[in-house]
């Protein structure tokens, strides 16, 4: 005999999925598949310095701090904790994914 069960997913208001453009993590010492997930930016400066022209121009801006340019930040912006049995469901769960959009992709061409 078997028993059918329906699952029903309930999302909170203030359910709002974040992007992210990378992962880190690994196991933790309870043997639990940790991830962190994060966005790459570029930083935002703490300030302008603006220079203006006598007519009200801007001719030159300066951020403070000055070296930005040689930052990226990886914001966290969540992160899972799963034991293996489901940590192998993810990736069963994810290969189908993948495939089924590199398939659609290859409809696309």
């Amino acid at each position: 005999m078997t028993v059918d069960i329906e699952f029903k997913y309930v999302k909170k208001d203030d359910y709002s999925p974040d992007y992210v453009n990378g992962v880190h993590g690994g196991v933790n010492s309870n043997g639990d598949i940790v991830a962190h997930f994060f966005q790459e930016i570029s930083p935002i400066p703490e300030s302008t310095i603006c220079e203006f022209s006598d007519v009200g121009e801007i001719i030159n801006e300066t951020n403070k701090p000055e070296d930005l340019e040689q930052e990226v930040w990886r914001v966290v912006k969540s992160g899972i904790t799963m034991n293996y049995k489901t940590a192998v469901k993810f990736r069963e769960w994810l290969n189908q994914v993948i495939n089924d959009h590199e398939n659609r992709q290859d409809v696309d061409k």
